[in-house]
C-alpha cells in the first residue's frame, strides 16, 4: 500500500490516517473543480464545445412490424431499384422478408 504521501502543501505524511484524508480530501473536491470549468451559457445550459460529425449514422434497432409498415408504405412501382427489385416484389413477399430484414439492420448495430 501507500505508505508516504506529499500533501497539497508539500508536507510529508506518514500516518494512514492522514494519508486516508488527504485522498479523501482530494477526491472529494475533483468533481467541484471540474464542474467549475465547464461553460455555460446566460441561460444556465451547458455550452458544448464540440463539432459534429457529418459522416456518421445511427441505426435502432427495429422489428417485423416496422419493416412491413415500411415496405406498405412504398410506392406502387414496376420500376426496379438499383437492385433490380421492385415495390411490387417486396409487397407481394412481405410477411416472408420482414424478419430476415430486421435481423440483417439489427445485426449491422453491432
Amino acid at each position: 500500500g501507500i505508505t508516504k504521501i506529499n500533501d497539497r502543501k508539500g508536507m510529508l505524511i506518514e500516518d494512514r490516517t492522514r494519508i486516508v484524508d488527504e485522498f479523501n480530501k482530494h477526491f472529494s473536491s475533483v468533481g467541484e473543480k471540474l464542474a467549475a470549468k465547464i461553460e455555460r451559457k446566460k441561460n444556465g445550459e451547458l455550452k458544448i464545445n464540440c463539432r459534429r460529425n457529418p459522416n456518421t449514422i445511427v441505426i435502432f434497432n427495429t422489428d417485423e412490424n416496422e419493416i412491413m409498415k415500411v415496405i406498405k408504405e412504398l410506392k406502387n412501382s414496376r420500376s426496379p431499384g438499383y437492385d433490380g427489385l421492385t415495390a411490387e416484389i417486396f409487397k407481394a413477399n412481405t410477411r416472408c422478408i420482414s424478419v430476415p430484414i430486421a435481423s440483417l439492420i439489427n445485426r449491422s448495430n453491432y
